[in-house]
């Protein structure tokens, strides 16, 4: 269903830990997830203590550095303008810059609840979600509010920005199309119930995404009017890669899926182990890599969905790879892993209590530097040969994934409310 007018008639926002939400999804929907209900079990047992999330208060304003500036950038390739930089959702980032070790915190801005959206990067604004129900638009030098869009549900996905536009879901079970300059409704689709988790992928006009109410959605960009669906199976809250006129997805019920991408007709699946599969694929030379919660790193053939090898590391996988520097990084329940692309051999594994990883990296290969959050010491910033370079202790969990810009900058969002800054500058007081 297309919405064009603001809807009066919003659900108000429920409790804000990922458990607790996906409890409330799960019970509503009964017997049309059980595959969900095996997820919840599983990310409960792993995942932090619910926390109840607050009313939906003012943000409280930045703390930042500098007066603010007005960017005007129009240079595409300084920006991360989609989930894991690229369509095809590898976390690496190109540009060649000077990695700032001596980077210290530059603003945090305050949103009021839980961020697990990842922040994406365009023009001089931030563009990140919360669990408050607001979608916010924040000056990139500075961390000022620009706008902020309400759903009245939470916003965990992450929103790509393409022609001014920026898309996103909501748990409030729309996809939304607003304006990347002023904050304004451009449409929202509306699909089943069970919200969205799944950040979209915008190609050739065309927005794909998942749903946890099991299909994948390809709308126009322009209009929000679907042009085809796909039932997958089950729920997803895997972030669709694009490749060649097809689409790869994972699926709750742990299988992978390739897609046409023009016509929504299914290429192949494949089946993985017995538990479900929450990561985005990554694609890179004819080789689709994803995680899922069995333990196991899979590469698949991205012609035919044949497997080329599996590896298991020592925890349920919940992160999506990053592929970079001749290396596949993932983070598992039990700390952060680099493993050779071609044989799945691992080839350094975090020494640090880490606890377990749900983020995903962001890896300069020019720069020989990974970023990646953690559950129990914050933001980490490691070499490409596995030495801790930097750690910043933000006090709180970090599930957001890491978007690093061109001049080496670096944004995150964490589970204590804030969205943080990271580069060279005078100390934040």
């Amino acid at each position: 269903m297309l919405l064009q007018a603001p809807d009066k008639s919003r659900r108000q926002p429920s409790a804000a830990s990922t458990a607790g939400v996906v409890r409330r999804i799960v019970l509503t929907r009964k017997g049309a997830l059980t595959v969900g209900a095996v997820a919840l079990a599983t990310l409960v047992t792993v995942g932090a203590a619910a926390q109840e999330k607050t009313p939906r208060p003012a943000p409280a304003p930045p703390t930042a550095q500098g007066e603010a500036v007005a960017t005007e950038s129009t240079d595409a390739d300084a920006d991360w303008t989609t989930f894991r930089g690229d369509l095809r959702r590898t976390g690496h980032h190109a540009e060649s810059y000077s990695p700032l070790d001596d980077a210290v915190e530059l603003w945090r801005y305050g949103t009021g609840a839980r961020v697990e959206s990842s922040p994406t990067l365009w023009r001089g604004r931030v563009f990140v979600g919360s669990f408050s129900g607001f979608l916010y638009a924040l000056d990139a030098d500075t961390g000022e509010e620009i706008w902020r869009y309400d759903t009245g549900e939470l916003v965990r996905a992450s929103p790509a920005v393409v022609d001014g536009v920026v898309y996103f879901g909501s748990d409030d079970n729309r996809l939304h199309a607003v304006d990347a300059l002023t904050g304004e409704r451009r449409w929202a689709f509306e699909f089943g119930e069970g919200g969205e988790q799944s950040s979209p992928a915008v190609v050739d006009g065309v927005v794909y995404f998942g749903a946890f109410d099991r299909h994948v959605y390809a709308l126009d960009a322009d209009t929000g009017e679907e042009r085809w669906r796909y039932d997958a199976g089950g729920s997803m809250l895997s972030s669709p890669a694009v490749e060649d006129d097809r689409l790869y997805i994972g699926v709750m019920d742990g299988t992978v899926h390739a897609v046409d991408a023009s016509s929504g007709q299914k290429i192949w699946n494949f089946k993985a182990g017995d538990k479900p599969i929450f990561a985005s694929p990554a694609i890179a030379d004819g080789t689709l890599f994803i995680g899922a919660y069995d333990d196991h790193l899979y590469a698949l053939a991205t012609a035919d969905g044949e497997e080329r090898w599996r590896r298991q590391l020592g925890g349920p996988i919940f992160s999506s790879a990053a592929v970079a520097g001749g290396r596949v990084w993932v983070g598992a329940g039990d700390g952060f892993y680099a493993l050779d692309p071609a044989s799945g051999a691992v080839r350094w594994k975090s020494q640090e209590p880490t606890g377990s990883v749900f983020g995903s990296a962001a890896v300069s290969a020019a720069a020989d530097r990974a970023y990646i959050g953690s559950s129990e010491m914050g933001l980490l910033i490691y070499d490409l040969e596995g030495t801790l370079v930097r750690r910043f202790d933000i006090g709180d969990k970090v599930w957001s994934s890491v978007t690093v810009a061109a001049d080496g900058r670096f944004f995150v969002g964490a589970h204590d409310g804030h969205v943080y800054a990271f580069g060279r500058g005078p100390v934040r007081e």
